[in-house]
């Protein structure tokens, strides 16, 4: 176990991210003025042919598509506008499920499509229709797509990995095994504290972020295991953070995260 003290915890409210949003999509296009800003938004609905509000989820892939994922379809936006995709059941090249909440892209530009309950689906260009990839069985024959995925991304080796409320899966060197964390070095368990979130720090580490938590998780390549670090006062003592919500790193490979606490604590520094 290691302690942490944060150069910054940024307070945000729990209630946006425990449940979907209504939000509209807005191009944010920024003209300087002088030594201000004005910002100006388009705002994208059913005229570009979204009709879903509920919005999950944002991806710009490598060819300038942008990914929507919703609690209901995927959109696909061209810059015009865009095209929806949806299960059919009785298309097994169709997406795996209707509710969007993760989307990613690897390094040969496919894009990963994350289902809350139903896996994953692998959007095919070619065809423009859809894989899916089964998750096996995890510890205990518990499956994982019944624990409910958070987020999916490619780490710097192109990893895929898999956040969910069971814990966090590491596909291994592309095939159909997986390696799944569900305790740190400590042996502290992390089982039903749903992994929601990370960051890829500039030094290539992998943070994660628990919901039900108040320390932080951090992948170790040497040993290949989950290390704990918690979240300490100015005095030492241990933080009440309400749960870590939000994650990511800067230019200076600080840590910063969002909580569920309604206080801000600043200018504190990172120890590691």
């Amino acid at each position: 176990m290691v302690n942490l003290t944060l150069r910054n915890i940024l307070s945000v409210f729990s209630s946006a991210l425990y449940r979907s949003m209504p939000i509209f999509i807005v191009f944010l296009l920024i003209s300087i003025l002088g030594n201000g800003q004005t910002l100006k938004f388009d705002h994208l609905g059913i005229s570009q042919n979204i009709n879903n509000k509920y919005i999950e989820c944002l991806h710009e892939d490598s060819y300038g598509f942008i990914w929507i994922g919703t609690n209901t379809s995927l959109y696909r936006y061209n810059g015009q506008t865009a095209k929806e995709y949806q299960n059919l059941e009785s298309d097994t090249n169709s997406l795996a499920g209707n509710g969007i909440f993760s989307i990613a892209e690897d390094k040969y530009k496919n894009v990963y499509i994350a289902h809350r309950f139903e896996g994953l689906s692998i959007y095919n260009r070619y065809n423009d229709n859809f894989s899916r990839l089964e998750i096996p069985d995890a510890i205990d024959s518990v499956k994982l797509a019944k624990n409910s995925i958070r987020e999916i991304f490619f780490d710097k080796e192109n990893t895929l990995w898999v956040l969910s409320s069971y814990g966090i899966g590491k596909r291994k060197n592309n095939s159909a095994d997986w390696q799944w964390f569900t305790e740190c070095t400590n042996t502290e368990s992390f089982i039903n504290k749903i992994a929601f979130r990370h960051t890829i720090a500039r030094d290539g580490s992998i943070w994660f972020t628990l919901l039900k938590a108040d320390y932080l998780l951090k992948f170790n390549p040497k040993l290949n295991k989950i290390e704990q670090f918690n979240i300490l006062e100015a005095n030492g003592k241990p933080m009440y953070l309400n749960g870590i919500l939000g994650i990511t790193s800067d230019a200076q490979n600080n840590i910063w995260v969002g909580t569920g606490s309604k206080r801000t604590t600043k200018n504190k520094s990172i120890n590691k």
